[in-house]
Order: structure tokens, then C-alpha cells, then sequence
């Protein structure tokens, strides 16, 4: 090798010590790490017997990128809401990473969620809203340097503006991001580089160049209040209902630790626990859609009650849902339109949902009142038959306990029990029928047909189940197919005596 190579070479080497010198002592408040800015990100799981798909965008019209099965687990990084105003569910979505695909997921399709906490401080008065956007419902105004829990980024569809998701006292609220200062976390500071040394200086013979340790970065976690804060959303609960009225529970109870196990059910007016069922939970959200089924409202006598529901934290039970609520008697028709509710998938149910399974509601109903279906054939054994449907909401409703199954044989029972059904003139008019009727037909094509009438809020909707479609009870608004006489050889319609 030459002088001049050597001299070269040494140079090099020179000039990549500093360099390594300058990168190992730069001052480690410059180096920043983008998975540290903002909000933290939180933990959940899809809550979708059929699994939840992942989309490109925060719309159902999106490309479909996944679909995520039930329990799996997801890191949720921000939440998205695609309506200025409103905040429902189908509103709502939340960008998400699953292994290794990342997309959407409506909010309702996930549960579980455990967040994380980032402190902050309002540089200004600062409004906080229901949902990421100056539209959105306002709940109050949190004064200049108050401090806040900063648990998601969240931003409106469409809208580069940053806001925040804030825990207050076990509620979420939004705020913007623009007047939030986060302290709970390094702030990066950018500082001036150190100057270059004047000229390259070597390194001693026999010297190794070791690299500065980093910084050790100590995260202290705030202690817990002794008592648990526990919050509840979007709970369901009746008021009134008609005596044989199912009711479906719903709602989410979150806690600021894990929930040991949760207990809901029925209380009377002498403080009897009529129902009540025990769920272990071991994480910070219960869903009490879980224990809907198991808890028969439409069994319950003319009377006076409570629905109640404790948690138990940390060994201690606290009540978290306690409603009164009073069960009247009814008459036929509200008796048969509350239990065919009670029992059907809602209107506006996807065919695939209706379609592949009866509601937990029905197979207890159909349990219970045709203790012998498991010996019918296909389909009616399930529930997907429309007779079976008819059959077991006349049953379970208490209005007719001795409703047989098959059309044909209902028909005849409709005719020859007075006592119970009344047949109803009827000229293909909707204005003639009444909630709850029977309807049962013979088409010009085809094979007969039974269903339930119902009349909600003014408008008319059809409760029914088919074989060999495979449809369990579901509840359509297709009630225009009742009203062509030109293709119907037979059409009766039965109406409960009951008063």
C-alpha cells in the first residue's frame, strides 16, 4: 500500500470514530421515538361470534383487508368517528393492528379494551365533547392547567385534526389535541449538535471506543384509589313491561382493575333473589349481554321487582345496576308482539346473522316449551321453521300453551279453539290487522306459510322464520307480500281473545 493510500485510510478511520463519538454522546432528548408521541395505545378483543372484518377504511363499503375471528386480539391506535354529531357505534371505529395487518373495525365489534394513560396538562379553557369533533355533544369546559388522563388519539373521518381520548372519573370523553400538553411522557427538545473538533484527533494505540449506555428511563405508575372506580354505558333496563314479555339486557361495565366475577339477576318485592346469575370476568370489562338469556323476564308474574347487577373487585361486592320495574298484565295482541320481539332477531338483522342461528332468547324459549325438539327433523329441531316459531311465542308468551306444530295442524287448532282465537275478516287491508295477529296462508305456489303481524310505532313489520330457507325468527318489514290477493289461495288471520 502506498503513503498517500495509508494516509487515507487513517483519515477514514478518524473521521468514523467522531462520527461514532458525536451519535453515541448526542444528547438523547434529540433522538426521538415516534411510537412514544401523543396517546398511548390500548388492548382489545373482537367480540363477533362470526368475526369482525378488517377493513381498509372506516367504512362498510371499504376493501376488506382481514376477517378477524372472535377473541382475537388487537392494539387499537386510534379511534375514528365518521359523523360530525353523533356517536352510536356504527359511527365509530377504531384503527387497529393484528398481527401483521393493520385497517378498521367498527367499535361494537370489539370489547375488552384496556388502555393505557399518558398525563396532560390544558394550556387553555378547554371544552370536552362526546366525540372527536367541535359538532359533538359538549359535557363541560375543563379550566386552563387542569390536569388530564389522555388514554387515545382519536380524529374525525376526513379531518387532519388531532384530538384526545380522556378518562374522567371511569367516563371517556374527547378534547383537542391543540391545547393538551402532555407530562406524562419526555417531551422532545431538539438541542443544538455539538461543535466538530478542529481537526480529526486519533485515537491512542491499543484504545477501544466504547459506546456511552443509554439513559435508563424510570415510568412511575400512579397507586390506585382504595375504592374502584366503576362505570357503566349504554345499559338497557326495563320500566314496564307486559306479563310473558321478554327483555333484552345489554350494556358494558368498565373498571379501573380487574372485575373478579359479576352477578345480575331478578329481585322481588320481599327481597328474593328470583334470578341470578354468576359470570367470572378476571379483566376490566364485563359485557352484561352475557347474562341476557339466562334471565327470563317473560316469566315473571304481575308484580313489583328489581334487576340488579354487583361486581365483585378485589373480593368486595359493589352494585352497579339497580332499576325497578313493574310487570303488568297484557293484552293478547301486546303479549304476542313483546314475546315475538323478545325472541327474533331485530329488524335490519344481516341475512347471515339470521340465517345461521336462532337468538340465545329463542333457544331457551324453544328449550322450554317444546322440551321435545331435538327429535323433529331438520331445521324445525333448530327453530328454523316458521310453525316452530309461531308455536313456541304463542307458548312461551303463556297465551297458548297447547299450540301444536306443522301449518296444517295449527290451522286446525286456530279453528277449533274459540275460546282462545278469534278468526279476523280480511280484505288485504294492513288498516284491518292488529299487532299480534296470526296470519296464516296457503299461496297459489308454494307450500303454506305462518307469521306474526306487528305493529310498532305505526308501522308494520313481519315476525317469522322459514324452512327450507334455514331463516330462524327474525323480524323484516316485507309485509307488501300480505297484501296481493292474486296469489293467495287460502288467507286466514287468528287474533288472541285474551284481554
Amino acid at each position: 500500500m502506498s503513503t498517500q493510500s495509508k494516509k487515507t485510510v487513517r483519515r477514514l478511520a478518524a473521521a468514523l470514530m467522531i462520527l461514532m463519538m458525536v451519535i453515541t454522546l448526542w444528547p438523547s432528548s434529540f433522538r426521538v421515538d415516534a411510537a412514544t408521541q401523543g396517546a398511548p395505545v390500548a388492548t382489545a378483543k373482537i367480540n363477533a361470534e362470526s368475526g369482525a372484518v378488517l377493513r381498509k377504511k372506516a367504512s362498510t363499503k371499504s376493501k376488506k383487508v382481514k376477517l378477524l375471528k372472535n377473541n382475537t386480539t388487537v392494539t387499537i391506535q386510534k379511534e375514528v368517528f365518521t359523523k360530525k354529531k353523533s356517536t352510536k357505534a356504527s359511527t365509530r371505529w377504531y384503527y387497529v393492528i393484528a398481527g401483521k395487518k393493520k385497517g378498521y373495525v367498527r367499535s361494537d365489534l370489539i370489547d375488552s379494551i384496556t388502555y393505557g394513560t399518558v398525563q396532560g396538562k390544558t394550556t387553555a379553557a378547554l371544552n370536552y365533547r362526546k366525540g372527536a369533533s367541535t359538532k359533538a355533544t359538549k359535557v363541560g369546559t375543563l379550566d386552563k392547567g387542569s390536569t388530564v388522563s389522555v388514554v387515545l388519539n382519536a380524529n374525525l373521518k376526513g379531518n387532519g385534526t388531532q384530538w384526545y381520548k380522556i378518562e374522567q372519573n371511569g367516563e371517556y370523553n374527547f378534547v383537542s389535541a391543540s391545547y393538551v400538553k402532555l407530562t406524562g411522557a419526555a417531551e422532545p427538545t431538539v438541542a443544538a449538535a455539538p461543535a466538530a473538533p478542529a481537526a480529526p484527533v486519533a485515537a491512542p494505540a491499543n484504545t477501544t471506543v466504547v459506546a456511552a449506555a443509554a439513559p435508563q428511563i424510570t415510568t412511575t405508575v400512579a397507586a390506585l384509589p382504595e375504592k374502584p372506580v366503576i362505570n357503566t354505558s349504554n345499559v338497557s333496563y326495563p320500566t314496564t313491561i307486559i306479563e310473558g314479555m321478554g327483555f333484552g339486557l345489554k350494556g358494558t361495565i368498565t373498571c379501573d382493575r380487574n372485575i373478579d366475577s359479576a352477578v345480575f339477576g331478578i329481585i322481588d318485592a320481599a327481597g328474593n333473589w328470583l334470578y341470578q346469575e354468576t359470570r367470572t370476568v378476571n379483566q376490566p370489562t364485563f359485557s352484561i349481554a352475557k347474562v341476557d338469556a339466562a334471565i327470563k323476564f317473560g316469566t315473571l308474574g304481575v308484580g313489583e321487582y328489581t334487576y340488579r347487577g354487583d361486581v365483585y373487585v378485589q373480593g368486595k361486592a359493589y352494585t352497579c345496576v339497580s332499576y325497578k320495574f313493574t310487570v303488568k298484565k297484557g293484552t293478547g295482541g301486546e303479549r304476542m308482539t313483546s314475546t315475538a320481539i323478545a325472541l327474533a332477531w331485530p329488524c335490519g338483522t344481516a341475512k347471515g346473522t339470521y340465517g345461521k342461528k336462532p337468538t340465545d332468547a329463542y333457544k331457551v324459549a324453544l328449550d322450554q316449551v317444546y322440551p321435545e325438539h331435538n327429535k323433529w327433523g331438520k331445521g324445525a329441531k333448530t327453530g328454523a321453521s316458521c310453525d316452530v316459531f309461531v308455536g313456541t311465542v304463542c307458548r312461551f308468551s303463556g297465551l297458548d300453551p297447547e299450540m301444536p306444530r306443522t301449518v296444517k295442524t295449527i290451522w286446525k287448532h286456530l279453528q277449533s279453539h274459540p275460546e282462545k282465537w278469534v278468526k279476523v275478516p280480511y280484505s288485504y287491508k294492513e288498516s284491518e290487522l292488529r299487532s299480534g295477529d296470526i296470519i296464516i296462508y296457503e299461496p297459489t305456489s308454494g307450500t303454506k306459510h305462518v307469521l306474526i303481524y306487528l305493529n310498532v310505532g305505526g308501522k308494520g313489520y313481519c315476525a317469522e322464520a322459514s324452512y327450507p330457507s334455514g331463516y330462524y325468527g327474525y323480524i323484516n318489514t316485507k309485509t307488501s307480500k300480505l297484501f296481493k290477493s292474486s296469489n293467495k289461495k287460502k288467507f286466514e288471520v287468528y287474533r288472541s281473545v285474551a284481554e
